[in-house]
């Protein structure tokens, strides 16, 4: 057989011996205790009659531990499954059940407890890796050596086989597996490895958990097919900024890989300027989400260094199209435009009608997943005709052919059958600069499906209704959030990202407790002028030229979608809820001013 990918990264493993591996904040591995953790855990794989493409799950805290079984159970040919140790033990189980696997390989006594499940073998005893304080001894007294039987991986996996599953979403339902193969993944890896020039020399900043596509593939699976460092900073922390940045330097980092939130408090709040100034230095890479253009200028003039934006997804390995001052790579302020795959905007509705958008953006290349584990239904719904791969994301192209990210098609909000991007709403918020984070979501409403509320961080006192005030600086009237909540922190995911359901969940119960307090508190003194200046707004007008005789039938701009969106206003600025049933009644604005009075 022809080197597979298997073989390949083995003997890179093997080439690099001498070198470090994993540099954690407490202590480093090196490549020689890769090797020998690798060649035990195979005779476990044999231990437990292992076949090639049985599943085994992964839950571990320690990095190396998990770094090790991970490329020991790929390198072999079966299919490794790494999940987050933090996760909820019914999201364990569950995804459990979806993938049998023959291995459970839990490093927390408790939580293994908790997860027998019948069928599944599960480790009590592990093969101890050497320690990484004595790997000096190791060359001259075998200090730390593993004991017992051990072998190499066996290397004969093609390029069509699993390397590994990754879940995306699901916790106690129906958790979805997306299938990466061996061949995605090299494709995926030789990528990223010539645009971003890593060889045996880089040292990769990556603190995103492995058990995530970007902490995985542009961390452990990066370093390792490269012969090449990886640095494990430790947790993200604003208490523990400066250390935690001086990490890059001390050690040598030529490569740090974040997402844009991380990057937004760096700007915000790091003491000095000169975290990337030193020799050896190439890149700030952000993955996982939009990198906002406001953002990526500012962090490049104060840092003085290069800054790249990779969109992506688990299902494309981890990236697809790239931006950033490079000559294959798009412009800076866009998600780029697409490299080793191809990429066309299809008109939403029907998903094959090519268009210059907005559209559904969807990909094809090498490095496409197979598709999600055992869900028929989902792969239907996700490939199309011709192997392209339906994104769910919403682009158009500018002048330049350069793609620029709209929103999510499933996050898109309908209020009163009008379609809003939630981050163009998340956009015009972070412009003001009192906001450090703005996220937006869709909540459901009674009378219009959705409204758009918007959860924001502040770094000072600011009302609500100043940044309404703002928003509609930027925005047009009825994209403008029907509610600004303030609020501590925006919840997140394991990478970093927004957890939209919890938020709006939390959302939804602030929306309704605030609209019911201010409404009882402040509905009956409104004034007839507040009425016709919210109109004005509204309706982009002079104030002047509005009066309580001003209708449908006198004004062109009242329609259907600025009838709602004044009525949303005036529940928003007065703080009440306006009945179903008069909404369709009010026909001037005398008539609004009468119906806000009586809520």
């Amino acid at each position: 057989m022809s080197a597979t990918f298997s073989r390949t990264l083995w003997e890179q493993i093997n080439t690099a011996l001498h070198k470090p591996f994993l540099q954690l904040t407490d202590r480093a591995y090196s490549y020689r205790a890769l090797a020998r953790g690798i060649r035990p855990w195979c005779a476990v794989f044999d231990r437990h009659a292992l076949a090639a493409g049985d599943r085994l799950v992964i839950v571990c805290e320690d990095d190396m531990l998990a770094a090790t079984v991970f490329l020991a159970a790929l390198l072999d040919g079966k299919v490794p499954v790494m999940l987050n140790p933090e996760s909820p033990i019914d999201r364990l189980r569950a995804v459990c059940r979806v993938t049998e696997p023959a291995l459970l390989v839990v490093a927390d006594p408790d939580k293994r407890s908790q997860m027998q499940i019948g069928g599944f073998s599960t480790l009590a005893d592990m093969p101890r890796l050497p320690d990484a304080r004595r790997r000096v001894l190791d060359r001259f007294r075998g200090a730390g050596r593993h004991s017992g039987p051990q072998r190499d991986p066996g290397l004969t996996a093609g390029d069509d086989a699993l390397a590994y599953l990754l879940f995306t979403s699901g916790t106690t339902g129906e958790p979805s597996g997306v299938e990466i193969t061996h061949g995605a993944l090299q494709a995926h890896l030789a990528t990223l490895t010539r645009l971003f020039d890593y060889g045996a020399d880089s040292c990769i900043a990556n603190p995103t958990p492995l058990s995530h596509t970007d902490g995985l593939t542009q961390g452990l699976l990066l370093s390792a097919s490269n012969g090449a460092r990886l640095l494990r900073p430790g947790r993200f922390a604003l208490d523990h900024l400066e250390p935690w940045l001086d990490q890059f330097s001390r050690h040598g980092a030529t490569h740090f890989i974040t997402n844009p939130t991380i990057l937004a408090l760096i700007e915000q709040f790091a003491r000095h300027d000169d975290y990337f100034s030193f020799d050896g230095f190439r890149a700030v890479i952000s993955s996982a989400s939009v990198l906002r253009s406001e953002l990526w200028s500012a962090f490049e003039k104060r840092f003085n260094c290069p800054l790249y934006n990779l969109y992506g997804m688990t299902e494309t390995v981890a990236n697809a199209t790239y931006a950033g001052r490079h000559p294959q790579m798009g412009k800076p302020g866009t998600i780029g435009v697409p490299i080793d795959c191809q990429a066309r905007i299809v008109d939403p509705a029907d998903g094959v009608t090519p268009t210059q958008g907005p559209g559904e953006l969807q990909l094809r290349g090498a490095h496409i997943c197979r598709g999600y584990w055992r869900d028929p239904e989902r792969n239907r719904a996700s490939f199309v005709e011709g192997g392209w791969f339906r994104t769910g994301d919403l682009v158009c192209r500018d002048a330049g052919g350069n793609l620029e990210f709209i929103g999510r098609l499933k996050s898109m909000i309908n209020s009163g059958g009008l379609s809003i991007a939630p981050q163009e709403i998340d956009e015009a918020l972070l412009r003001h600069p009192a906001v450090i984070e703005a996220v937006t979501v869709g909540v459901p409403h009674a009378e219009f499906e959705e409204i758009a509320v918007s959860a924001v961080v502040l770094d000072r006192d600011l009302t609500p209704e100043q940044l309404l005030a703002h928003a509609r600086q930027w925005l047009e009237p009825l994209k403008v959030p029907k509610q600004i909540v303030p609020v501590d922190h925006i919840p997140r995911g394991e990478a970093g990202k927004p957890d939209l359901v919890r938020l709006r969940t939390e959302l939804q119960g602030a929306a309704g407790e605030r609209g019911v307090r201010e409404g009882q508190a402040q509905g009956n003194r409104v004034s007839m002028r507040e009425v016709v200046e919210l109109a004005a707004r509204v309706f982009n007008l002079d104030p002047a030229s509005l009066s309580a005789q001003t209708s449908p039938a006198t004004l062109a701009a009242w329609d259907s979608f600025n009838h709602l969106t004044l009525v949303l206003e005036a529940e928003q600025a007065f703080g009440l809820i306006i009945p179903t049933a008069a909404i369709a009644g009010i026909g001037s604005l005398g008539e609004l001013h009468e119906t806000v009075c009586r809520s």
